[in-house]
């Protein structure tokens, strides 16, 4: 009966060292991409700001409400979601040891910073649904005129924001999902010592 016991326990270790060893392998050949996607990201927020500033700029020449509206909520919530993104990516951009443990902690630093960014995706949805929001308001008060553009523009919205908000979930789920493997690994690991 012992030696059932011993071969179970062998086997479960085995098991976990393969999948240690998996997630050590997928770490280390993305190990750059933390910082790939941290410049990528306040690069593309910068030019979001650039453009906010653009748009009002022109607003100002042309007193169009449209452009205004869209230049300010740029200008404003741009430099936010640039320290957001920041402050989400910045601790998995550090690598741990190179043992189990240490392997299964930057995959949980990496998670919680995929998780991060997925809430600062879903406020990216906010602010878009407020913005456009704000515009049919200015339509109702009768500051904006109601024209094909306006339309266009905020039925491209709302379906950016849809298919934004289903692939959120759809991560979220996943990220959820190997959240768990990890820290189930990473306890049974501690346990053991």
């Amino acid at each position: 009966m012992a030696d059932n016991f011993i071969t179970g326990l062998q086997s479960d270790w085995t098991h976990q060292a393969v999948d240690v060893n998996s997630i050590r392998r997928t770490l280390r050949r993305s190990r750059w991409t933390p910082h790939i996607l941290l410049c990528v990201e306040v690069l593309a927020w910068l030019i979001v700001c650039a453009a906010g500033t653009g748009f009002v700029l022109t607003a100002l020449r042309t007193k169009d409400m449209i452009v205004a509206i869209s230049g300010l909520t740029l200008v404003v919530s741009a430099p936010a979601f640039i320290v957001a993104t920041v402050l989400a990516r910045l601790d998995s951009l550090r690598w741990g040891q190179e043992t189990p443990q240490g392997v299964l902690r930057h995959a949980l630093r990496r998670i919680d910073a995929s998780a991060q960014m997925l809430r600062i995706h879903r406020w990216n949805i906010y602010g878009v649904l407020s913005l456009d929001a704000l515009l049919w308001i200015g339509v109702l008060v009768g500051a904006i005129e109601p024209t094909r553009f306006l339309w266009g523009v905020s039925g491209m919205w709302i379906a950016a924001c849809a298919l934004t908000w289903v692939w959120v979930q759809w991560r979220a789920r996943r990220l959820s999902s190997e959240r768990a493997q990890c820290q189930k690994l990473l306890s049974e690991y501690e346990r053991s010592e």
